[in-house]
């Protein structure tokens, strides 16, 4: 009997957060396998799951690096899955999320290793958080608080910041599931990469 899950279009770029279009370009392109059923594509869970693993694997092309997906380049999506969202927002206020979000994407974007210092101007971090300034203080304050990270204020125009890491989140890395980006039901014999950006302690923390 065939039990295994079908996924459509729309459920899969949710998933990856990408469009839908590119979603069909990647099955017309055969980057990812989809069968049409009547005039509906459809995705099975184990071939998004093969594709998200190529993805990691080819992580260090210049093709991968461009696209938005490539977590060790812009974002490992399974902390969206870790309960920490909701966790933050009821800890340190509900606008703690998406500010520690955007510390993530810029802790990717300066460092080759998670857990070091980058400066950042505070006109730039509330221009691309959408807050003031009192707010975004409110919130770092408080996630540092909470030892989500670690900052300071060495002149009246920049924030010196780093991620705190381990990373403790609700829900562990190992029991989210390989198509929201993380280990549960990944391969034994594939190096995991980047997705254990957050959770191994380094140099720069021990």
């Amino acid at each position: 009997m065939f039990s295994e899950k079908l996924l459509t279009i729309s459920q899969v770029a949710e998933i990856l957060q990408m469009n839908q279009a590119v979603i069909r370009k990647w099955i017309r392109e055969k980057k990812i396998h989809g069968m049409k059923i009547g005039n509906k594509w459809r995705i099975r869970e184990s071939d998004l799951a093969s594709f998200l693993v190529r993805v990691d694997k080819n992580a260090d092309s210049k093709k991968v690096k461009k696209n938005p997906y490539a977590g060790c380049y812009s974002y490992p999506r399974w902390i969206e899955f870790s309960g920490l969202p909701k966790h933050l927002n009821d800890t340190c206020g509900k606008q703690s999320w998406s500010v520690f979000r955007k510390l993530i994407e810029l802790d990717c974007f300066y460092n080759s290793q998670a857990g070091q210092e980058y400066n950042i101007s505070k006109k730039v971090l509330t221009a691309v958080t959408g807050l003031t300034g009192g707010v975004l203080e409110g919130c770092l304050k408080k996630m540092a608080a909470e030892k989500y990270i670690c900052y300071s204020e060495q002149n009246k125009t920049t924030y010196f910041i780093s991620i705190i890491i381990p990373l403790h989140t609700p829900i562990h890395l190992e029991d989210i599931d390989i198509t929201f980006g993380g280990l549960k039901n990944f391969p034994k014999d594939q190096d995991p990469g980047c997705r254990k950006r957050y959770c191994q302690p380094t140099n720069a923390q021990k």
